[in-house]
């Protein structure tokens, strides 16, 4: 087009999905003044898109929730050994009381 030179086209695609893929053909109309316009078609791009930025942050998410959880499994497991206690001393207090009741038939 430019004998001896170049030229820069820059262009913006809206509506572009998230995810997957676009074929894409740019399309330059060249005018002279005072004289003729020409347009031409550049060869079909297949273009991938990716969620980059979503993909980074559930991954952060993850690594922060597994970070947290093995920085807490002692506590947690502290946790359950106490309430596991709790739960056998209910249960012999239940037992407990249960045993020193009246049957229902001898009120």
């Amino acid at each position: 087009m430019i004998p001896g030179g170049s030229a820069t086209v820059t262009g913006r695609l809206t509506d572009l999905p998230d995810l997957g893929r676009r074929a894409v053909t740019a399309s330059v109309t060249a005018t002279v003044p005072g004289g003729a316009a020409k347009t031409v078609n550049s060869n079909t791009v297949r273009l991938s898109y990716f969620p980059w930025l979503i993909a980074i942050l559930t991954v952060g998410g993850f690594l922060a929730l597994g970070l947290l959880l093995f920085i807490t499994r002692k506590r947690r497991r502290a946790w359950l050994r106490r309430r596991a206690e709790e739960r056998t001393a209910l249960r012999a207090l239940r037992r407990e009381l249960r045993a020193g009741q009246p049957a229902a038939g001898d009120r």
